[in-house]
């Protein structure tokens, strides 16, 4: 499903739930036109993110490991990742 097929507004909060079938937990994004777009992820505490790309702060809480990735998004898929400025065409975490 598209951004514009789901009528995602710009700024709008997204929950994401990915299902791994032997792939790589990868986050592509098109959205229709240009937007800022943050992806929140968070781990139970009996995993920790053994790799993530573009690299971002990592938060230790109680509840576990959490990240957060602040990307200006365009419709070609190109995400800017607004810390360091790096131009990336996806989001991607391993965890342990």
């Amino acid at each position: 499903m598209t951004l514009e097929a789901s009528r995602v507004a710009p700024y709008s909060t997204l929950q994401m739930m990915v299902r791994l079938r032997g792939a790589k937990p990868i986050i592509y994004l098109y959205p229709p036109e240009q937007m800022r777009i943050t992806a929140r992820l968070s781990l139970i505490p009996e995993w920790h993110f053994s790799a993530i790309y573009p690299v971002v702060d990592l938060e230790n809480t109680q509840d576990g490991q959490k990240l957060e990735w602040a990307v200006d998004a365009k419709p070609n898929g190109t995400l800017t990742e607004l810390v360091v400025e790096l131009e990336v065409s996806y989001l991607f975490w391993e965890a342990e």
